[in-house]
């Protein structure tokens, strides 16, 4: 599928942008390429369509020339365009390793993170505030100590050369995800509603005993 066959994969996607920690990844990809050929990180999206305004695509060109000077162009894959659901999920499920380099440690959310835990992929991040709180505190994936290539690529090596390790994290958060999916969160919600409206009526009732016994004083 898509040109993956036999290959180690690695996948990051989103919006493309400088804050998105690419080169983190690829020299991380870079200090692999020695034990592991055949790895393929692919970087899927399109450039943020703020930065393509003012910049249009020098970013983009820097990373691709980055791969180029590393010379890891052929372990490196980058797919310009938006992601249809099918297509990310196809990208997701091929993938050995969800790759979350942001370098920004205050990150608060990321919503391409959640839905990589949703599919129930093995993650490795960087160390940032939402990595922290659902990788590391709930045991869901592996986050590195720093945000550098060479903590990523150790915590990466970790998953691909130990395959209990990888089916475990693939568990772990295959478990979590489906708490977090629509269904789950609707029904959550639905008992909610359930238990405040059994509530309301028992309430309802109790006032209701209260002025019968009133009216009969």
């Amino acid at each position: 599928l898509y040109g993956c066959a036999g290959r180690k994969v690695i996948t990051t996607f989103g919006l493309i942008g400088p804050s998105k920690g690419l080169e983190i990844g690829i020299k991380a990809v870079k200090k692999l390429v020695s034990k592991y050929p055949d790895l393929l990180y692919i970087i899927a999206g399109k450039t943020h369509p703020v930065l393509q305004k003012r910049e249009g695509e020098s970013y983009r060109e820097k990373l691709i020339k980055l791969c180029a000077d590393m010379q890891v162009e052929q372990n490196v894959r980058f797919v310009d365009h938006y992601l249809d659901i099918d297509e990310l999920g196809d990208y997701l499920y091929l993938s050995d390793i969800y790759l979350s380099p942001y370098p920004n440690r205050d990150q608060a959310v990321s919503g391409t993170l959640s839905y990589a835990v949703g599919c129930g992929r093995a993650v490795v991040a960087t160390p940032y505030e939402y990595s922290l709180e659902l990788l590391k505190q709930k045991g869901l994936g592996l986050v590195a100590a720093e945000a550098s290539a060479e903590d990523l690529c150790k915590l990466i090596d970790q998953v691909l050369s130990q395959p209990l390790l990888k089916k475990m994290l693939e568990r772990r958060a295959s478990r979590f995800g489906e708490t977090i999916k629509w269904p789950s969160v609707a029904a959550r919600y639905v008992e909610l509603a359930q238990k405040v409206l059994a509530c309301s009526v028992k309430q309802q009732q109790v006032v209701g005993d209260w002025a019968a016994k009133g009216k009969g004083k």
